[in-house]
């Protein structure tokens, strides 16, 4: 009879699951939108009765009493006592060096190697080990004992193989058709490849105050590989599509983290396929590494928290100094950090809870951040202006008074939450305007699980579920908190670092099901359904997020972007055949295409002819060539100039995918 009762309410699970996505995916099509919330409403009361009546093997064990490691004590420090010491005077005398060498923004020689040196003689003197670290085995042991073996066995992991699978549908999604999707370079490209010129160039700075100004990891990473494939466009896409591609590995970290290996399994295909992740990385901007160093981030903090290990909280300091080099959002994730140690303390402390060790250790990472955030305080010390002016524009009365802020940021608050499943971003850069921005299963899904989120926090009082809400509520405020630009929240791009956590919630209903079903439906059977119906789903999933960004969202870009590729490839043409590409002109029109985004698809950013005005191409009569003219067809006055001035020209119309995009050629011979 119990087992009958489980197998019943393990049913009832899948038939929410069904419902869930199939109210999400009215309220996705805008399609019969009350019937949509209360198939969502059912599936909701009917997931928490399932899982919550469920008892199987036992209780669901989530982090940290999901596993067990050697407390903090078993460690010892790596140095001790007077070496110890003495790094620590190295520490203070190799940070106040490249305090001092990395004035005028720049990064110098003799700077990057005292902070390097800094930040590594302070790892060694904080680093902890294991009892007798100095004497475990060394290498040619090992080797003599390889060699003496008659055969290798190869013994195959099926977690590492299947995370290797997902790795290989991450790098599909965030790879494919890179050189064509996204199409155009907009004028946020061309500023950032000005910025990677820049470094090209030999000006390594450490701060790039351009465009309102930009954290530099980007550029660096992207000069690094246009050693390999070229400064252009592509090269700023690839940069951050690859970041992109490799979250899935913290993704599986975090999620191994919060449950086992099963749901960090499905937390990072989760992450390989969610369109809105992949949006952020292919887009070419800085976005995806908001998301990227949140999950190192937190996976090494819950970490630290759980095995109370010095060198956890090492790891989370360096990963947290490293994120605020990435993109701007990544700024409120000391404030998080700041609000997970005050939950840890105050509710979370445990049997084992030490206070000493724990206060000592939250210093330690605040410190290491410290030290590698080192060359952004010399710039903030030197700029603190430019470094919070964007920050400053969107949350003070910096450039436009305020009505009402507290009123404007409850409603940016409100319409973030409904970002997810049912009004998204409106910038159709990063988004598909006004769509939410999970897929319909993923947002049935996350309903589900944000429904479970609050189960565990009212009901069970789960410490980790009160982690995660004050998560979610932290990395939305770079959205949340534009308040003298409300029209700019919710955003795709400032929310990014909220993209960890949000996979998290849609995994989870779909792990607890799973597990649920297995332990109801015993003698393999169980199994059998959830891998089928399971492997269906997440199929389709990724057929649906496929569609959403290779077809959906390429075609509302390309209609909405100016066709700088078909103008470079037009100019590149000529080039090729009766001229130079210095013979080249863009005639500029009010709101039509930046001519810097021509350029960078030249491959070419010295490439400057822009005529905004004709009497700048009057000295062209003087110097008769081959010369090639490209104007918008509604600027007549262009035409006329140019068939005065070069009347055995040729005029034509370049035809483009989109109608909209067609722009007039005008090829003026070389006058004999």
């Amino acid at each position: 009879m119990r087992s009958r009762r489980r197998a019943v309410w393990a049913i009832l699970a899948l038939v929410a699951i069904g419902l869930a996505i199939a109210g999400q995916r009215r309220l996705w099509l805008r399609d019969f939108v009350l019937d949509g919330i209360l198939f969502v409403a059912i599936a909701v009361v009917l997931f928490l009765l399932a899982v919550s009546r469920s008892r199987g093997s036992g209780e669901l064990r989530f982090w940290p009493q999901n596993a067990k490691s050697p407390p903090d004590e078993a460690w010892v420090p790596l140095i001790r006592g007077r070496w110890q010491q003495l790094l620590f005077a190295l520490v203070v005398l190799l940070s106040t060096v490249a305090f001092v060498s990395l004035a005028k923004n720049r990064f110098t020689s003799r700077g990057v190697l005292c902070w390097w040196g800094a930040v590594l003689a302070w790892l060694l003197a904080m680093v902890h080990v294991r009892p007798g670290f100095f004497a475990a085995k060394i290498a040619p042991t090992v080797l003599r004992d390889v060699l003496r073996q008659r055969h290798i066995e190869i013994r195959v992991n099926w977690v590492a193989l299947l995370l290797l699978c997902i790795l290989v549908v991450s790098f599909f999604f965030h790879l494919y058709r890179i050189d064509s999707t996204p199409a155009e370079p907009q004028s946020d490209h061309v500023e950032a490849s000005e910025d990677v010129r820049s470094i090209l160039n030999g000006q390594y700075m450490i701060f790039f105050p351009r465009n309102t100004g930009r954290e530099a990891m980007q550029f660096y990473l992207t000069a690094a590989l246009s050693h390999v494939f070229g400064y252009s466009f592509f090269t700023l896409k690839l940069t951050m599509a690859l970041v992109g591609a490799l979250n899935v590995i913290p993704m599986y970290f975090l999620g191994k983290e919060f449950l086992d290996r099963r749901f960090g399994l499905l937390a990072a295909f989760f992450m390989a396929i969610s369109y809105w992740h992949i949006i952020v990385s292919r887009i070419g901007w800085r976005i995806v590494l908001a998301p990227f160093w949140t999950s190192v981030t937190l996976y090494f903090l819950l970490r630290a928290f759980r095995t109370r290990r010095r060198n956890d909280y090492l790891l989370s300091g360096l990963a947290l100094g490293a994120g605020l080099y990435g993109y701007m959002s990544f700024r409120v994730v000391p404030l998080l950090i700041v609000g997970l140690f005050v939950l840890q303390a105050l509710l979370d402390r445990g049997a084992n809870f030490q206070w000493r060790s724990f206060l000592t250790n939250s210093v330690l990472l605040v410190m290491t951040s410290m030290w590698v955030y080192l060359p952004m305080f010399r710039y903030m010390y030197d700029e603190p202006r430019m470094l919070w002016y964007r920050v400053l524009t969107r949350t003070t009365n910096l450039e436009r008074t305020l009505e009402n802020p507290t009123a404007v940021f409850v409603n940016n608050v409100k319409r973030a939450l409904q970002m997810f499943n049912w009004m998204g971003d409106g910038a159709w850069t990063a988004s598909l305007p006004g769509r939410p921005a999970l897929d319909y299963i993923s947002g049935g899904l996350f309903v589900l699980g944000a429904a479970y989120l609050f189960y565990l926090l009212l009901v069970k009082r789960r410490p980790i579920a009160l982690y995660l809400v004050l998560a979610i509520f932290v990395l939305l405020l770079p959205s949340t908190l534009a308040i003298a630009f409300p029209i700019e929240n919710p955003s795709n791009i400032r929310a990014s670092g909220v993209i960890p956590v949000m996979i998290l919630l849609v995994a989870l209903p779909l792990y607890l099901v799973g597990r649920q079903v297995v332990e109801a439906l015993r003698g393999g059977t169980g199994v059998l359904i959830v891998v089928v119906l399971g492997g269906l789903l997440l199929l389709q999933a990724a057929q649906l997020n496929y569609r959403l960004y290779f077809v959906d969202y390429d075609v509302q870009y390309r209609r909405a972007a100016w066709n700088a590729s078909d103008m470079a490839r037009v100019m590149q043409g000529f080039a090729d055949s009766l001229g130079s590409i210095y013979d080249t002109h863009l005639i500029g029109t009010a709101y039509w295409v930046d001519h810097r985004a021509v350029a960078l698809a030249l491959r070419n950013m010295e490439w400057n002819n822009l005529i905004m005005d004709l009497r700048q191409a009057e000295p062209h009569l003087a110097e008769p060539r081959n010369r090639l003219y490209l104007f918008n067809p509604s600027n007549v006055e262009a035409e006329r100039w140019l068939r005065e001035h070069y009347p055995s020209g040729r005029l034509m119309r370049f035809q483009a995918f989109i109608p909209e995009k067609d722009f007039s050629i005008y090829l003026a011979p070389a006058e004999p």
